[in-house]
Formats: C-alpha cells, sequence, structure tokens
C-alpha cells in the first residue's frame, strides 16, 4: 500500500492474472458444452447505433439471433463498449476502429462504413460554391471526444478544408434533423440516411470537385483475447462484413 493507493504485489499480479486466464477457459468450456448440446448459448453483443441500425432495422437479424441465443443488447459509443468488454460485461462489440485498443482485446476487421457529407437541398449549391474557397461552415459534428470527430477532422484537412463546426453531438439522429431544417452540413452514416438521399430532400455534397463524396468508417469487432465466441457470433460478424461492403460499393456512386 502506498501513500494514495492499493497495488497488486508481485504475487497477487500472479494470481490476477491466473484468475483471468482461468475464467476465460471456464467461459470457452461453457459455450462449447452448450453448443455441443445444441442448446442456446448466452451472447452479449454491444454496437454503435449506425450498425444497429443497419443488422436489426434495416434486416431481420435480431430475429435469427434470438432464435439461437439468449441475448443481450447494449447500444452506445465505441470507448464505453470497449470498457465493457474489457470488464467482461461484454462478449463482443462493434466498433469504431481506434487504435488506442487495450492489449488485452482482439480486434477483427469488418470492413468500412459509409459517412456522407451531406446538406439540404436548397442549401447544396451554396455549401459546394462554399467548399471550394476551402471553407465549410455551419458543420454539424461528432462529440469531440469521438473517433469519428478525428476521423472527420483528419479528412477535411486532407481536401484543405476548414471547418466551421456549430454544433456537437453524440447523435447522428438529432444531427440528421438539424440537417433536415436547414441549420447546417454534416457527415452521416448511408444507412441512415439513404430515403432522404432517394427523396430528394437531402444531397450529397462533393468538397473541391472531389470524386466521393464519403468518408470511410473502418468498423471492427473486439472480444478477449483467448476468448472463443459462439458460432452464432461468428455468422453475425460475416454478415456484417457482406452489408458492410455492399453499402460502401452502393455509397461510393453518389
Amino acid at each position: 500500500r502506498g501513500s494514495h493507493e492499493f497495488r497488486l504485489t508481485a504475487a497477487g499480479k500472479l494470481a490476477y492474472d491466473a484468475a483471468k486466464q482461468i475464467h476465460v477457459q471456464t467461459q470457452n468450456l461453457r459455450t462449447q458444452l452448450t453448443e455441443l448440446q445444441s442448446q442456446k448459448v448466452e451472447l452479449r453483443v454491444g454496437m454503435i447505433d449506425s450498425l444497429a441500425n443497419l443488422l436489426f432495422v434495416q434486416s431481420d437479424e435480431l430475429h435469427n439471433l434470438e432464435a439461437h441465443t439468449h441475448l443481450s443488447l447494449t447500444i452506445d459509443n465505441s470507448d464505453r463498449l470497449t470498457a465493457y468488454v474489457l470488464h467482461d460485461e461484454l462478449d463482443m462489440a462493434l466498433i469504431t476502429s481506434t487504435p488506442e485498443l487495450p492489449a488485452a482485446l482482439l480486434p477483427i476487421n469488418l470492413g468500412q462504413e459509409p459517412l456522407v457529407v451531406v446538406a439540404h437541398h436548397s442549401l447544396a449549391a451554396t455549401v459546394e460554391k462554399q467548399a471550394s474557397t476551402g471553407t465549410l461552415a455551419n458543420f454539424l459534428s461528432y462529440n469531440q471526444n469521438s473517433h469519428t470527430y478525428r476521423l472527420v477532422l483528419t479528412h477535411f484537412a486532407r481536401l484543405g478544408v476548414k471547418v466551421d463546426y456549430a454544433f456537437y453531438s453524440t447523435s447522428p439522429e438529432i444531427m440528421l434533423e438539424l440537417v433536415l431544417h436547414k441549420r447546417g452540413v454534416a457527415a452521416l452514416p448511408y444507412m441512415l440516411i439513404q430515403p432522404q438521399l432517394q427523396s430528394g430532400k437531402l444531397v450529397p455534397i462533393h468538397i473541391k470537385g472531389s470524386e466521393s463524396c464519403c468518408i470511410a468508417r473502418t468498423i471492427v469487432s473486439v472480444h478477449r483475447s483467448g476468448r472463443s465466441l459462439p458460432n452464432e457470433a461468428g455468422i453475425l460478424l460475416a454478415k456484417t462484413q457482406a452489408k458492410l461492403t455492399g453499402l460502401m460499393l452502393e455509397a461510393s456512386n453518389l
């Protein structure tokens, strides 16, 4: 014990590390025995909101998972989901990729999710003309602590565009409503805004004549190293990869 904190002794650290390994092995054995008996396995999954929309609102993956697992689903931001997996509150999480993942977690690359820079159709010409001069005003952004904020910031910096931020939010749905009310420009998940693009309410913005209006956000799944995920988890990840590939192909043609 120090003056301000408790620390494990060398023996305590050995015991703690061994206990974690035993816990993971016990979880793996429980999963394998349950699947061997053709019974429903427990599956605790977390994901960011845009992937929940892609997998469970726009398709029937939720029904498929519930038919084969005892499913627990958590929707949250990437940082909190990472912490939940690290503390064994989730078996796996589907999140935006980050270079700061803890060493105890194993990432699996699932592909890229398209974010599309959009404005209300009545403002599109003005926004593109303004952006051609190197400035993008009234930009509605993700929270400054998020990985997506840094991704979007890097994208515009690479294009030589200065962004004037007008609003920050953790909710793409709120940003979408603001764009629809002509309050600014935003980079939003393609699946979320697909209906508005098809109806013509929103228009994709091509910055400085760039061919693509998309920003590719890398998506990964994470689980504890050494943890064996149930078969249904592997099926979900494979379907996620296929859906993301299709989305990127579709959005790249905007």
